[in-house]
């Protein structure tokens, strides 16, 4: 653990594996701050391409994103909510995908 905690002060990403009772599958994690064309490059090669946001109600609320289900479906799991796309620069994320 500690050394995935370095790793991610570093900008590399990691590979959180959870419980096999729980999802029993692995995701890539980078510390916002440190995204980069390069570990969003990794990000979008090797995984299922859809790039997942921690991100607080209120922030939610104001970008008019409404959950997808009103409870999380299982104890542990996460509220997702409505899945968005680039709407604003493209071109860098054409870029990425181009690499």
């Amino acid at each position: 653990m500690e050394q995935a905690i370095t790793d991610l002060r570093q900008g590399k990403p990691v590979i959180l594996i959870d419980s096999s009772d729980r999802e029993n599958e692995g995701d890539f994690v980078i510390a916002a701050e440190r995204a980069n064309q390069i570990n969003m490059r990794l990000l979008l090669r090797y995984s299922t391409r859809m790039i997942c946001v921690s991100m607080e109600e209120e922030r939610l609320r104001f970008l008019g994103l409404e959950p997808v289900t009103r409870q999380p479906t299982k104890p542990g799991s996460c509220c997702f909510y409505t899945p968005v796309d680039a709407r604003h620069f493209i071109l860098l994320s054409m870029r990425v995908m181009e690499i």
